[in-house]
């Protein structure tokens, strides 16, 4: 049994709209593996990432900027069922999410990274951007600052929360 090349598509797309709550499972469930508080520090990081992203939405919806809005679709990219709740795009909240945690993973362990695993984490946080633009959820420079608003608050956060040193 084949799967068309559409099929494919779609479920490649419905995995990428999941990426920013699987990395936040995957925090939950490396700190149960390895005992690493670098994990905890990274969930702490993301539910704050999520705040910054929800109170930018929020300062930006009392302008009446159009280019903060989500292009032109009647329905929720995240609840296609269900009319739009939050018309500012700005930025990607799943951009953000993604480039915060891959980012903040670097910083706190970037000089174990292999060259593939570089590469796959820049896939990913590329893969999540282009799955928001393709399904109309939002424009090139929304994601762009979300991409740049998770890469510049992980940096902040690495720095004012180091891992502590074990003795």
């Amino acid at each position: 049994m084949f799967l068309s090349p559409n099929c494919i598509i779609i479920m490649l797309s419905k995995i990428a709209q999941l990426i920013p709550t699987l990395l936040f499972i995957y925090s939950i469930v490396k700190y149960i593996e390895t005992n690493d508080i670098m994990y905890i520090y990274l969930l702490i990081g993301q539910v704050i990432n999520e705040y910054i992203n929800v109170h930018i939405k929020r300062r930006l919806s009392k302008t009446s900027i159009q280019y903060f809005l989500r292009p032109k679709t009647e329905y929720d990219c995240d609840f296609p069922h269900e009319k739009k709740t939050n018309p500012i795009g700005m930025p990607s909240g799943h951009s953000q999410q993604v480039s915060f945690f891959v980012s903040a993973l670097y910083f706190y362990e970037g000089k174990k990274w292999t060259f593939g695993k570089k590469i796959a984490m820049l896939a990913l946080m590329c893969v999540q951007g282009y799955h928001r633009y393709t399904t109309g959820c939002h424009t090139v420079p929304q994601i762009g600052v979300g991409l740049g608003t998770g890469i510049l608050f992980a940096r902040i956060y690495t720095i004012m929360m180091p891992i502590p040193e074990e003795s």
